[in-house]
């Protein structure tokens, strides 16, 4: 069971790479992947992902799948629907993402709260016009 109030300032780090270059799949036994398809020119961003994943879940392998031009990054655990509760049916792009009490929490200790700082959510949240999301 994870405290949310403690969640280190990496979940917001990979909260934004969820609901940019990231997905959640269902699978057996309720073990869920928190998948990630990211461009192999960009190295640092691949670590990055993956150092914040091995953050949020310590005990739980982080796996790669090589596919010639990018990178499929995963893991697996019954944990993520919690940690990321915009995951559920349809595409994230055509229903409104809406950040849960807990999770702005997150984002205000995070110490990365001002836009224009590379951090993915931030982007996100610069730029609604590319996608018709109610982040609030």
């Amino acid at each position: 069971m994870h405290r949310f109030a403690e969640l280190p300032p990496a979940y917001v780090y990979l909260l934004g790479m969820y609901l940019g270059d990231g997905y959640i799949a269902a699978h057996a036994r309720e073990v869920y992947a928190l998948r990630f398809s990211l461009d192999l020119r960009y190295p640092a961003i691949i670590e990055e992902c993956a150092a914040a994943i091995r953050e949020i879940a310590p005990a739980n392998r982080v796996g790669f799948v090589s596919r010639h031009t990018w990178i499929e990054l995963y893991c697996w655990s019954k944990g993520w629907p919690r940690l990321f509760p915009q995951h559920g049916p349809g595409k994230k792009h055509e229903r409104a993402i809406v950040l849960v009490p807990w999770q702005q929490g997150c984002r205000r200790r995070s110490g990365r709260d001002q836009f224009g700082t590379a951090h993915p959510l931030h982007a996100l949240l610069a730029s609604t016009t590319t996608r018709q999301a109610a982040i609030v």
